[in-house]
């Protein structure tokens, strides 16, 4: 049975019940199918939250196509978010990454424009620009960016960033691009204290996973992700402002960033300030009315 057929029979809230089975199991292409058949449900939520899910399906499953070396079936997987969810500046970056592997600099460099758009301090693809202006033989200018990746975040690697300066004066180009490349991707103590904080995250452990997003935030200050997970992981267990706090620092970095204003949002609502929460709220759903947090969690009660 084709997976376009395994769903005949079925309601459509039962499907996107086993579709969110699936996006939970890491099987993205079952859940791409179930989520695709939500799109047009009657129920708005439905549809909304199919849609934000079959972006992220898209997104999840081009990431393990570049783990695996398949970048053009990434590069595929990324357009497809993309068309859902045009200005998220992760799938911008993803999709630039895949370009860059199949040799487009050219589109890889419009991909990084515009997640840059979103997020100016956007450290990974700052750095990938980097590598890419290096790359065209623009060496000095190519330095010259890394070296603003490491001032907005100094956790991707100063260690490499040196590396690169001594392999620049070898002469040694192509081990200048691999360094600058790894700076793409998040590591050291910043990226360990994230992965744990995500763990403990996922078991509902809040109160451990508050300790390590806030170690990850004292060693990488400006990254949005970081500070939207520790003020959401502070909601959870009522330090409500102290979340309120971290998640205003990482809108100040980032004003385009949807799930940061509906959390504070829902901060402001149990901080019984309703002023703020329908401000919050408002723009949440006008940067993405599809997010699950506008849908489900806030609901439309402050856009009347």
């Amino acid at each position: 049975m084709s997976l376009l057929g395994k769903w005949f029979g079925f309601a459509r809230d039962e499907v996107f019940e086993e579709g969110m089975a699936a996006y939970d199991r890491g099987e993205y292409e079952e859940a791409i199918d179930a989520f695709e058949e939500c799109l047009d449900d009657a129920d708005p939520s439905i549809a909304r939250l199919a849609r934000f899910y079959l972006a992220d399906s898209h997104s999840q499953a081009g990431q393990k196509q570049l783990a695996a070396g398949s970048a053009a079936e990434a590069l595929e997987c990324f357009e497809s978010a993309l068309r859902l969810n045009p200005d998220y500046p992760d799938l911008n970056l993803g999709a630039a990454r895949a370009c860059r592997e199949l040799g487009q600099a050219g589109r890889a460099r419009v991909f990084l424009r515009r997640a840059l758009r979103k997020n100016p301090r956007y450290g990974e693809a700052m750095a990938l620009e980097a590598a890419l202006i290096y790359e065209d033989g623009q060496y000095a200018e190519g330095l010259d960016r890394a070296a603003e990746v490491l001032e907005s975040e100094p956790c991707l690697g100063s260690d490499r960033y040196r590396a690169a300066l001594d392999a620049h004066e070898r002469g040694d180009h192509a081990s200048v691009v691999r360094l600058l490349v790894s700076l793409t991707t998040t590591v050291g103590d910043a990226g360990v204290h994230r992965m744990l904080g995500d763990c403990l995250a996922r078991d509902a452990d809040w109160e451990g996973a508050a300790k390590e997003y806030a170690a990850a935030v004292a060693q990488s200050a400006a990254d949005v992700e970081l500070r939207c997970r520790l003020g959401h992981a502070l909601y959870e267990v009522g330090h409500y402002a102290e979340a309120a706090k971290h998640l205003e620092e990482a809108i100040q970095l980032n004003d385009g960033h949807a799930e940061a204003h509906a959390r504070l949002a829902l901060v402001y609502r149990c901080l019984d300030q309703p002023v703020f929460a329908v401000r919050e709220h408002r723009r949440a759903y006008e940067l993405n009315p599809d997010h699950p947090l506008v849908v489900r969690d806030l609901g439309r009660a402050y856009l009347k």
